[in-house]
């Protein structure tokens, strides 16, 4: 009888343990922060498994008909994905690009915002023929103004072949930090309000100058389009070892006297420059 009990008791305490086992719960799934065609919302739209996710919340890019292979608790890849972009005014068949892609997703944070749960802040978009994309989520701050952007596009690393990088630093909150880039696609030149140039092509590159095009947006309670901009990077300069640009020359667009000046100074650029 006494080995009975024990035999009983040891049979509970498995099946009580089974049950605990059975019953507890998942940890949650990271979600993806979507613009989702807004303007410019901070923590907008979280989503898991989406099936569109716009890179820009004006829709001149973005990733359409994804399906997942995987989504678990750190990574996300895509078994199928279009990535779509607009390179001139909407819209018509010749400034409509479309590209077979695999979406990849990682560096899962939590907290930071209005939900507790965790999300992905790096995205890298990448397929046959197809320069790699790489964007982070970051969050500006600006005063009471709280912009959320996917910030990033097509680098190169620095190297003695591509010459200068940009430096430049978006006033970003989370963390600070400056970033720089070998012939960006799209780049942002202040944070809140946001000054963001996008679909930049690059005619020159490296040298005392690099010399290219670009659409530039406004990024303030709304995402504005300020019409094309030519941008010219020049007067090289070092800092431990690295060269980059500091200066840069704005014209066209819908620019203050037509033309902007800017200089890289104390890790952000300046509208007016020191000396």
């Amino acid at each position: 009888m006494l080995a009975l009990a024990g035999t009983l008791l040891v049979s509970s305490a498995g099946m009580a343990g089974a049950s605990a086992a059975s019953n507890a719960k998942p940890s949650p799934l990271p979600v993806l922060y979507n613009l989702g065609g807004g303007l410019g919302s901070v923590w907008n739209n979280p989503e898991i498994r989406p099936a569109t996710f716009y890179i820009f919340a004006d829709g001149s890019a973005a990733v359409t008909g994804m399906r997942w292979a995987r989504w678990n608790q750190s990574t996300a890849v895509t078994s199928k994905a279009t990535d779509y972009e607009r390179t001139g005014p909407c819209c018509t068949k010749s400034d409509q690009h479309y590209y077979a892609v695999m979406v990849t997703l990682s560096g899962v944070r939590s907290g930071g915002g209005p939900r507790s749960g965790p999300y992905f802040t790096k995205m890298v978009i990448t397929g046959p023929g197809f320069r790699t994309l790489t964007y982070t989520y970051k969050v500006f701050g600006h005063g009471s103004l709280v912009i959320g952007s996917w910030i990033g596009g097509a680098s190169a690393a620095p190297s003695a072949a591509t010459g200068p990088v940009v430096v430049y630093e978006p006033n970003v909150a989370d963390p600070p930090h400056v970033t720089h880039a070998v012939r960006p696609s799209s780049w942002y030149l202040t944070a809140g309000p946001a000054t963001e140039f996008r679909n930049i092509s690059w005619s020159s590159w490296g040298g005392s100058a690099a010399t290219g095009t670009g659409t530039m947006y406004v990024i303030d309670f709304g995402s504005h389009n300020e019409g094309r901009a030519a941008l010219k990077l020049y007067d090289v300069m070092d800092h431990d070892g690295t060269s980059y640009y500091s200066k840069v020359r704005v014209s066209g667009a819908k620019t203050e006297d037509g033309v902007w000046n800017w200089c890289f100074s104390i890790g952000e650029w300046q509208g007016v420059c020191p000396g």
